[in-house]
């Protein structure tokens, strides 16, 4: 059950495990993968029916961040209005999509921060 979508009938290997869980949702470890359009999705949480994060990929918000790793999606923030979406470009989310496992990576010494502002309609 979740509060997005309502009921969903998820086959276990279509789960991601996130083995180290997601920095500030301790025991957050399950999560499924909801595609809305290419390179946006929303990352389900098994263990919490309220809980999805809306993911984009890094270089939809800024040209070539992280354009060399397939793996990563960037957590969104919407705005109250549509061009004012923000995305944390800082810490990446990796989804090993044949391991089916997850993580983030928090990296300070990139130069993308954690509100990089973006248009998600145009995205």
């Amino acid at each position: 059950a979740t509060l997005r979508f309502g009921m969903l009938s998820i086959p276990a290997e279509a789960v991601v495990h996130f083995p180290d869980g997601l920095p500030g949702f301790d025991g957050m470890r399950h999560f499924v993968m909801i595609d809305i359009r290419p390179d946006l999705i929303w990352l389900q949480s098994m263990e919490h029916p309220a809980l999805a994060f809306l993911l984009v990929r890094p270089w939809r918000v800024v040209a070539r961040a992280w354009a060399d790793d397939e793996q990563a999606w960037a957590i969104v923030t919407p705005g109250r209005q549509a061009g004012e979406a923000t995305a944390n470009l800082m810490a990446p989310i990796r989804i090993d999509l044949m391991a089916r496992t997850g993580r983030q990576l928090i990296r300070p010494d990139q130069p993308w921060g954690t509100a990089e502002p973006f248009d998600l309609v145009a995205t």
